[in-house]
């Protein structure tokens, strides 16, 4: 029985992390539809020093104001449950992510686990960054964003270069400083640095 148990508990678990894979896809291409709309958000991040490849290589999106997210995967048949279980609501059922350009957290198969918002336009009573919540995909201590990329070039210098966050690690990227990640916030992990190590 025991076993049985425990072959049923693993079928769930997989499901869950096939449908949140599922909508996070769903979700890249919802929010790299929305920047490409919006023209003001692109010249920002020209004038922060990205280049168009560089936001089009690394997939960048844009999260509107209100519930545009949520209504849409709704549309499409997602249940509200399942959507929440990929951290993209907040514990009201509201777009955990609003008015943020967003910067997609791909794992080291190449797939996207969670996503990252900074704020804009700026405002001071709001995080200016704000992670994925917690997922069965998705501990933000275990993760270090552009391994996927850098990985083949950590190895080869045998040196890893660490920055803060996505907007310190794309100038790196672009002006070819490629063996470089970032903690995606000021905390460098013991479990981050264990997967550097590997």
């Amino acid at each position: 029985k025991k076993w049985g148990e425990i072959k049923e508990f693993s079928k769930a678990a997989a499901k869950e992390k096939n449908i949140i894979l599922e909508i996070n896809r769903v979700a890249l291409r919802f929010f790299k539809n929305k920047l490409k709309e919006n023209k003001e958000i692109i010249e920002y991040l020209l004038g922060r020093g990205l280049k168009r490849d560089t936001i089009d290589f690394f997939e960048l999106g844009y999260a509107p104001l209100q519930n545009e997210l949520r209504d849409y995967l709704f549309s499409l048949g997602y249940s509200l449950r399942d959507i929440q279980s990929a951290g993209l609501l907040t514990y009201s059922k509201e777009d955990r992510f609003q008015q943020r350009i967003i910067f997609p957290f791909i794992d080291h198969l190449g797939k996207v686990v969670g996503f990252t918002g900074r704020i804009y336009p700026e405002k001071n009573d709001v995080a200016k960054y704000l992670n994925t919540s917690e997922t069965a995909l998705f501990k933000k201590s275990q993760f270090l964003f552009g391994l996927y990329y850098s990985s083949p070039h950590i190895k080869e210098a045998k040196t890893a270069i660490v920055v803060e966050g996505q907007m310190d690690f794309l100038p790196c990227w672009q002006n070819n400083i490629k063996n470089v990640v970032a903690v995606s916030g000021t905390a460098f992990t013991e479990e981050q640095l264990k997967i550097l190590r590997r």
